[in-house]
């Protein structure tokens, strides 16, 4: 049994009953597709889709049951790609993709190429139940943003150490790091509250960051702050602001020596040294990450803060790793970039919205022949307009 057929039948037990006929049959042709990268490929594919139709079917059914949301579909239509959260979405799997050819064609190891592909799997599982919903009307961001600054403190205090750094966590024979999964979410949460519990949260991660020392991810931390320091302002901005950049200063300062490791680190300056592709896979999937922020910043003005807090941080952690030794996001070897790239989708709006918050609308009262001004949103100014 090939690694892909082998992949596949893993998650046949996803499916439900009407689908395993189909699940079979995809294991099979799994195992006979020539070329290893192409077959791994093509799992890759179809593991996507029974987490989609299977885990993820289970748990938007059970979410519905405690959090129930009018007119919530089991499907997220096509149109969702053109919409922040599925572009993203879509940029995400682009760029994995090529990170899974570069891998290939420099030679990687074959699980190295499923452990990617099974981290963009994780990621979608933990997106797709909250696909639909308004995370920034809730005090998600808050909590979410406590929790994970303890979970740094503790890294920075227990986690495993490698040269004088403290910045993974081992479950089993995998190595996470908790600042590449969660950091992103909460940056780009907090451009979109700014609320104290968020604010809060970040200040305890920058104080982790220092600990560790994570020099490329308080750089990311600082560089997302400042974006949102240049689009909004508040009082809050300028303490996180103040703690990223103290984080940032001390990190600076501290040895760093982490020696490389191969398919992670220094990517970018020896893109080309293993061929014309996967040099080329390393630096289109840079662009590609980008997309999104630009994008953002040039087609919603209302959320510009948040936008530009999503392309500074993953900048900074896509210069750092050209600068150090730090690891490249999505297009090399590494599954918590890749969940970490997913999960901020989560902070992004479900929706382009119009160059303004708000438009100004003049509506003209028929029974009492006066008018009246009045604060109404794009679509609700033309409706009011059709109905006059």
């Amino acid at each position: 049994m090939t690694l892909a057929e082998r992949l596949v039948r893993l998650c046949l037990p996803w499916l439900p009953p009407h689908l395993r006929d189909w699940g079979e049959a995809m294991a099979r042709e799994a195992g006979e597709v020539p070329g290893g990268l192409r077959a791994i490929l093509f799992a890759a594919g179809c593991v996507v889709f029974a987490a989609r139709v299977g885990i993820g079917g289970r748990m938007r059914a059970g979410l519905r049951a405690v959090m129930p949301v009018k007119a919530y579909g089991d499907r997220i239509p096509i149109t969702a790609l053109c919409e922040p959260r599925g572009f993203t979405l879509a940029c995400a799997f682009t760029a994995t993709t090529l990170g899974l050819v570069q891998l290939g064609a420099s030679g990687a190891a074959h699980g190295m190429l499923v452990m990617n592909a099974m981290a963009f799997v994780a990621g979608l599982i933990m997106v797709f139940p909250l696909a639909k919903r308004e995370t920034a009307d809730h005090p998600f961001f808050g909590l979410l943003s406590l929790g994970t600054g303890a979970a740094l403190l503790f890294t920075a205090a227990f986690g495993e150490q490698v040269s004088g750094a403290s910045r993974w966590i081992l479950i089993g024979q995998i190595a996470l790091q908790p600042s590449l999964i969660m950091l992103p979410l909460i940056i780009v949460g907090f451009a979109r509250t700014r609320d104290s519990l968020t604010a809060f949260g970040i200040v305890m991660a920058a104080m982790a960051l220092a600990l560790q020392p994570d020099r490329a991810m308080a750089g990311a931390l600082l560089a997302g702050l400042l974006a949102v320091a240049i689009f909004a302002r508040h009082p809050r901005i300028l303490l996180c602001v103040g703690a990223a950049g103290l984080a940032f200063a001390i990190t600076w300062f501290r040895p760093d020596v982490v020696p490389a490791a191969p398919h992670v680190d220094r990517l970018f300056r020896a893109a080309f040294s293993n061929g014309v592709v996967p040099g080329l896979s390393v630096w289109a999937g840079a662009i590609v990450l980008m997309l999104p922020a630009v994008f953002g910043i040039l087609r919603d003005r209302a959320h510009c803060a948040v936008h530009a807090a999503f392309g500074a941080t993953w900048l900074a952690v896509l210069t750092a790793a050209a600068w150090g030794d730090f690891p490249a996001p999505l297009v090399g070897y590494g599954g918590s970039a890749i969940v970490g790239y997913i999960l901020a989708t989560l902070a992004l709006p479900r929706r382009w919205t119009a160059s303004r918050s708000a438009v100004e609308a003049v509506v003209i009262d028929q029974h009492k022949g006066n008018a009246r001004r009045c604060d109404l949103s794009p679509t609700q100014g033309l409706r009011t307009n059709l109905n006059l």
